[in-house]
């Protein structure tokens, strides 16, 4: 977080594989990098329910 500044939020609503660990884990990371690059403090992601 930039001292002075407000919380940075973000979204992603991109698509998910359902039953796709690994494509789905690349995503996140791939996310993950994009929110760090833009200073986001918090990013959101959408859930998966798993069938364990």
């Amino acid at each position: 977080m930039i001292p002075n500044k407000f919380l940075t939020i973000g979204l992603f609503q991109g698509k998910i594989q359902p039953g796709n660990v690994d494509a789905n884990l690349e995503k996140i990371i791939e996310q993950l990098n994009i929110a760090e690059a833009r200073g986001i403090d918090i990013l959101c992601m959408p859930t998966v329910k798993s069938k364990l």
